[in-house]
């Protein structure tokens, strides 16, 4: 529908028109305004604009000069509404752009004739566009013509300077040959291939002076005789210069004389049809493959000469395409042929020891292998007709006439398991052999250890007995027995005699003798209560470094670690303090593992001890394993707890020293000690007071020897 904008700052105006528009078929769009009406006509592009002339802010003059000047609107056709008689209005717009005016009061059929008029101009001003774009396209079209002619005259150009550069620089041997089978060019590099010289090719076909070899091998060859149906050169001619086609690594084999010595050669041959000034021809590589052709000779006596069974599968089935002698005896198939039909599942459990299938778990190592260019791995195969075996398998991508296959290498290592269960048998023994050797070295650490702690605790219990012995709790007695002996007249007592006026002070000094004597025996028992928790840690520790000390485990950290935990759960529990673990994967460690497991009961237990001691309400241990490089692990632990005052942190570890009140400055020392003798290291680490405290444990991924210590 035809869209006309009315801008006229009256709204009655705007309203009649409006209405007069519709009814005539018209769209009407309206603006009150001059920068209104620019906006509008930007935005719906109107097919004719009705213009008042006399309007405040912006006048239909200044109006019209805009939309003119703006390449958006300029070819909308402008209709001026002026008054009666205003003639320089109407100059002042049709100088400004306006393509006509209607004067106002206006007649209904005069605006809609001036309204069809504006519309004609519109029609002829897209008529114009359009043949100009019209003009453009076909220009551009031509242009483009132009350019495709010029870009396919250089493209031959190159295509014949490629060819010339193909045959010059290559390192294998070209010939071009034309749809008469006739050589027209060939490099040094065939000449040299075949020896002779470039002239001797020229003109004649590409197999002329050459002998080729076929199966019904006669000494002169077939000389390329059109009645030699077998002739690989002659085929590849027919292939490419009749049919059109691509020839890719065809072989042939040739006898010729080279320096007077009669050689077998071995070609591969590549071709491509070529089309140059609308002829045809035949491009074709040669490339001498003799070695090649004796590599695989080696390689296929290798192949089933191999103890070792050696298989190839394709895709996408993955069946087996070949298996030398030793993969037949191995599977206990009946030839080769019945083993080219199976697949590596077929030769496996339904089952793998993991609980995978071996149908889904194979086709995933397979994908592996491929990906990655080899893969080794155990797997569990089963004989034709027989029992199952396990077997380490090799599995290598490799390139088949173009074709990527894989190559499995088997072999049965159900000895060499045996074998590992002995050696997993005799070490049991060993591990247990070495704990009841250690029992002997617990009893004289312990007997060392204690002995001194001992003395400590006989000094308390004679402390104990002198106060007890010297203590005036027996005048209490007395004290008692003169009460009861005046309790018919305690008054009178107290009043009167002289002994009862000296009774209560006296009760006041004994009272607060027998609280200093109570105080000196609770600090003495106190003192006698660390001395035995001091005898159990000495015995824990001299236990632990005595349990198989020396002995190295394959160990899973997050399982020591663990289990370090559960020795303090129920501490952990009865304060409420959070554990947050954040494990990383790590390979099983060999290590000394009740050494391990003391240093982490060590460190969680000082950390538990620095979390109930903590004002905080956030009290966290957390717990980290992780992978420092590919020569070590981490074991940290860290607390939100009372943290290290930095005066203390040189001497952390340093044996004695402790903060605690009851501590012995043992578990730190010790468990430092012990990570050296491990190949490790302990560090701590902690930014004062109330900021916590966390120590890290690290230690090789491999132990040697030579770095444990037996305690």
């Amino acid at each position: 529908m035809t869209k006309i904008l009315v801008i006229d700052d009256v709204i009655d105006n705007i309203r009649l028109l409006s209405f007069e528009l519709q009814h005539q078929g018209y769209e009407a769009l309206s603006a009150s305004s001059g920068r209104q009406g620019l906006e509008i006509a930007a935005s719906e592009h109107p097919d004719v604009i009705l213009l008042d002339v006399m309007m405040p802010d912006m006048g239909g003059i200044e109006v019209c000069r805009r939309l003119k000047a703006d390449p958006q609107t300029r070819m909308i056709p402008v209709i001026l509404v002026t008054a009666m008689g205003l003639d320089e209005n109407v100059i002042a717009g049709l100088d400004a752009g306006a393509d006509d005016y209607v004067s106002k009061p206006y007649r209904k059929e005069v605006l809609a004739a001036r309204i069809r008029a504006a519309m004609r101009i519109k029609e002829s001003y897209d008529a114009v566009l359009r043949t100009n774009q019209q003009l453009q396209e076909e220009i551009a079209s031509r242009r483009l013509a132009e350019e495709e002619l010029l870009a396919k005259q250089q493209e031959l150009v190159r295509e014949r300077a490629n060819l010339q550069t193909i045959f010059d620089g290559v390192q294998v041997g070209m010939l071009l040959v034309d749809e008469n089978t006739q050589v027209t060019r060939v490099n040094n590099v065939f000449a040299r291939l075949v020896g002779k010289e470039t002239t001797e090719f020229v003109s004649h076909q590409p197999g002329d002076g050459l002998c080729c070899i076929h199966a019904s091998e006669t000494l002169a060859g077939c000389g390329h005789s059109t009645t030699c149906s077998a002739c690989p050169v002659r085929s590849t001619m027919e292939q490419v210069l009749k049919r059109g086609e691509t020839v890719r690594d065809a072989e042939v084999a040739m006898r010729l004389r080279i320096g007077g010595e009669e050689q077998r050669l071995c070609l591969s041959i590549n071709a491509t049809p070529l089309e140059l000034d609308g002829k045809k021809y035949a491009l074709l590589a040669l490339m001498d493959i003799s070695q090649s052709k004796r590599a695989e000779e080696r390689y296929r006596a290798l192949f089933e000469s191999s103890r070792d069974a050696i298989m190839i599968l394709a895709p996408p089935s993955w069946k087996f395409t070949s298996g030398n002698s030793a993969t037949v005896a191995l599977f206990g198939t009946r030839d080769e042929s019945k083993f080219s039909t199976l697949c590596p599942w077929d030769l496996s459990p339904e089952m793998q020891p993991d609980g995978r299938p071996s149908a889904e778990k194979a086709k995933e190592i397979i994908e592996t292998a491929m990906s990655e260019g080899s893969h080794f791995f155990e797997w569990t195969h089963k004989k034709m007709y027989g029992e199952d075996f396990p077997a380490t398998v090799l599995l290598t991508r490799m390139e088949v006439d173009g074709k990527a296959m894989l190559q499995a290498t088997v072999r049965d290592i159900t000895e060499q398991k045996e074998r590992e269960t002995q050696v997993e048998r005799l070490n049991h023994e060993l591990v247990d052999a070495s704990r009841r050797a250690g029992m002997a070295e617990v009893a004289t650490g312990v007997l060392h250890n204690v002995g001194n702690v001992l003395n400590s605790v006989n000094v308390s219990a004679n402390v104990i007995a002198e106060k007890l012995n010297g203590s005036r709790v027996a005048r209490v007695s007395s004290v008692a027995a003169l009460l009861d002996e005046h309790s018919d007249h305690l008054m009178d007592f107290f009043v009167a005699d002289a002994r009862g006026h000296q009774l209560p002070g006296y009760l006041k000094m004994l009272g607060k003798h027998l609280e200093d004597e109570k105080t000196a025996v609770i600090k003495e028992l106190d003192e006698l209560h660390q001395n035995v928790e001091h005898v159990k840690e000495i015995i824990n520790l001299q236990q632990a470094h005595s349990r198989v000390s020396g002995v190295l485990e394959v160990v899973r950290l997050d399982e020591v670690l663990d289990g370090a935990i559960k020795l303090n759960s129920a501490s952990f529990l009865h304060h409420n303090l959070k554990i947050v673990r954040e494990y990383e994967e790590v390979p099983p460690l060999m290590v000394d593992k009740h050494r391990l497991l003391q240093i982490l009961v060590n460190l969680i237990g000082n950390a538990k001890d620095a979390l109930k001691a903590s004002a905080g309400n956030d009290k966290r241990l957390i717990l980290r394993i992780g992978v420092e490089s590919e020569s070590c692990v981490t074991i940290t632990v860290s607390d939100s707890g009372v943290g290290i005052d930095p005066d203390n942190m040189p001497k952390i570890f340093e044996h004695g020293f402790t903060t605690k009140q009851k501590g012995h400055g043992f578990g730190l020392h010790s468990s430092a000690l012990a990570a050296n003798e491990l190949g490790g290291s302990l560090e701590v680490d902690s930014d004062g007071l109330g900021c916590g405290a966390s120590f890290r444990l690290e230690l090789p991924l491999t132990v040697e020897e030579t770095t444990l210590c037996t305690a």
